[in-house]
C-alpha cells in the first residue's frame, strides 16, 4: 500500500508558482551557459588572432590543436549545460514541491478549521519547508475553539 501511495505522489501541487520557479532559475542557467560560450568564443578567437599575427598560416598544427581543443571546449560545455538543465528541472520540481506542498495543505487546513473547529492538528511532511507554521495554526485553532 505504501508503493501505491508513493508512485501517485502529486509533485506538481501548483503548477503555476512551480513552473515559474523552475522556469526563472533555468533561465538564469541559460543566461550563464550563453555568457560562458560567449567567454570562450572571446579567448579562442584572442588565440587565433594572436597565432596569425606571428604569420602562421592557417593549416599550422598550432592553430589546428586551438581549433580542436575549442571543439573539445565547445562539447564539454554543451553537456554540461545539457545535465545542467535535466538536474535544475528534477531539483526545481523536487525544492518546489517542498515549498508548494505546505503552503496547498495550510490552506486546506485553514478551509477545514473555518468549517469544523474541532479539526485535527496540522502536521506537515518531515522535509518539507515552512515547519514552523504548523504550532503556530494549531494554537491559533485551538483559540478559535475557545
Amino acid at each position: 500500500m505504501n508503493r501505491k501511495k508513493t508512485l501517485r505522489r502529486q509533485y506538481l501541487i501548483n503548477p503555476r508558482f512551480q513552473w515559474a520557479l523552475i522556469t526563472f532559475f533555468s533561465s538564469l542557467a541559460f543566461l550563464t551557459v550563453l555568457m560562458n560560450l560567449y567567454a570562450f568564443r572571446l579567448i579562442f578567437q584572442k588565440y587565433r588572432d594572436n597565432l596569425f599575427s606571428l604569420g602562421l598560416a592557417p593549416d599550422h598544427p598550432m592553430l589546428l590543436i586551438l581549433e580542436e581543443q575549442r571543439q573539445d571546449m565547445l562539447k564539454m560545455v554543451v553537456s554540461s549545460s545539457g545535465l545542467l538543465f535535466v538536474f535544475l528541472l528534477v531539483g526545481g520540481v523536487l525544492v518546489s514541491h517542498r515549498i508548494a506542498g505546505p503552503i496547498h495543505r495550510l490552506r486546506t487546513h485553514l478551509e477545514k478549521i473555518l468549517e469544523n473547529p474541532n479539526s485535527p492538528r496540522l502536521s506537515f511532511r518531515k522535509n518539507d519547508y515552512f515547519q514552523e507554521l504548523a504550532p503556530l495554526i494549531n494554537t491559533l485553532a485551538e483559540r478559535l475553539k475557545k
